[in-house]
């Protein structure tokens, strides 16, 4: 007996030395962000091939932190590789869990290597954190920043109103910025419009959250992202221009102001950001498997995408002078493990369930055009442009019912009216003079379970 103690006392005692304890300076940093925070800071050199354990209490509640080295040497930030494990007050350690650094010192405003935003499980806020670290090269600096993005204030309630526009195929309903906003990403802070870079983008990168590998309310996720991206990078804005949670629920990320039907640059891919844009699924996808509705919504929101744009999701493209998949995953741009085995695996899938939505039957890429397919015959809009008051002309194979609705660029509707129709000539003239201003509207009708869409030029 006496002699089993002595072998546990001896390990006890190498494994406790084997680790060197890290003292950090904690502030809180509150004030500065809006939302309960706190960044530990560790002044110290961490030097190669040696063991660090980290052990902080935070002054405030945490679910979302991110860790920064400052290094010298140029390296992959992949190769910058740690243990965390989480506690609530009352309550058990969490498993540990491995994370590794995502972004280098260029693509970062404090000029060091940055983890993406990490979660504690379940996303839920706790009030302690422990590290292990131990890398091959020496960090002359580090720093941690934890805050809670599951803060709410009076102002805040959970996404209920949802963006739609019209078109053949359909853009997805979208929970927009000003939904989403609140506690962790202040409404005053998200709403501020700012100069946006448009680009021309040819593909659509593929990335997973990396964390939490559980969660329950995907909108503080999202804002979790917001201000990590914002408050700890230092970029402008969220770097995803969508996000995806495991409940189908689509989120605008990046600010847009002429969303759907233009393209902003994002910060998720550094040298493809301005060919590509960004998609996230929030979760890490090798063990939260991503959702039917999940995957369902992307196929939405890829097959207008793909439909608008003119391309073919299953092709490839040149992008920074290498030929590329249109649709591709993080990995395949960048040294990472982005979006996830599971997620990567269904990639050819995803390509081809965007296709179909894509090439929907019924739908057309119709433009400002004098004429549309309409039943097999013409649609004509006379005159067009007009200044409100038009005729629609067309022939049907039927009597019906059609619903006649018209949409502005943004995807509100701002007229509809319901008539019938026989088969055969049909007019029907419309005085819209006094309900439109200027601008480019979509015209779309409904008869029998079929839709087509077409864009109409009204001027004052």
């Amino acid at each position: 007996m006496k002699k089993n103690m002595l072998l546990l006392f001896v390990c006890f005692y190498f494994g406790t030395e084997a680790q060197q304890l890290l003292q950090p300076v904690q502030h809180d940093t509150t004030e500065r962000t809006g939302v309960p925070s706190s960044s530990f800071f560790i002044t110290s050199s961490l030097k190669a091939h040696t063991n660090y354990l980290l052990s902080l209490e935070p002054k405030r509640p945490f679910s979302c932190f991110g860790v920064g080295w400052r290094i010298k040497k140029e390296l992959d930030p992949g190769q910058l590789s740690f243990r965390y494990r989480t506690k609530k007050r009352g309550y058990e350690w969490s498993d540990w869990e491995t994370a590794n650094a995502d972004f280098s010192p260029k693509e970062t405003s404090k000029n060091m290597y940055w983890t993406d935003a990490l979660f504690s499980y379940d996303a839920t806020s706790q009030d302690f954190i422990e590290f292990e670290f131990s890398n091959t090269v020496t960090a002359d600096e580090m720093q941690i920043d934890l805050f809670d993005g599951n803060y709410t204030t009076k102002y805040f309630d959970t996404p209920k109103n949802e963006y739609k526009t019209v078109a053949c195929p359909e853009f997805p309903s979208i929970i927009t910025r000003n939904d989403w906003c609140g506690g962790s990403a202040p409404c005053s802070s998200v709403n501020t419009p700012y100069s946006v870079v448009n680009i021309v983008p040819t593909h659509v990168v593929i990335h997973h959250g990396g964390t939490p590998n559980t969660y329950t309310n995907g909108a503080n996720i999202v804002r979790s992202y917001w201000n990590y991206h914002v408050n700890t990078l230092g970029w402008s804005d969220i770097g995803y221009n969508y996000l995806l949670d495991k409940e189908g629920n689509l989120y605008q990320g990046r600010y847009n102001p002429n969303m759907p039907t233009t393209d902003v640059r994002g910060a998720h891919a550094i040298y493809y950001n301005s060919k590509a844009i960004g998609v996230c699924f929030l979760g890490h996808s090798d063990f939260t498997i991503s959702t039917s509705a999940q995957l369902n919504k992307l196929y939405s929101l890829l097959g207008w995408w793909f439909k608008y744009k003119g391309f073919d999701p299953t092709s490839s493209a040149s992008i920074l002078n290498t030929i590329r998949p249109r649709i591709m995953g993080h990995r395949d741009v960048g040294t990472t493990i982005c979006p996830g085995n599971d997620l990567y695996s269904r990639l050819d899938t995803i390509r081809i369930k965007t296709k179909i939505v894509s090439d929907a039957v019924g739908c057309e890429t119709l433009g400002i055009s004098q004429y549309s397919k309409f039943n097999n015959s013409f649609m004509v809009i006379s005159p067009n442009p007009n200044d409100g008051n038009f005729s629609l002309s067309f022939v049907s194979n039927r009597k019906s019912t059609i619903s006649v609705s018209f949409y502005d660029q943004r995807g509100k509707i701002v007229h509809s009216q319901k008539g019938e129709v026989k088969k055969g000539e049909n007019t029907i003239l419309f005085n819209l003079k006094k309900k439109f201003v200027q601008g480019v509207y979509t015209l779309q009708i409904d008869q029998a379970g079929k839709r087509y869409s077409k864009k109409i030029i009204i001027e004052n």
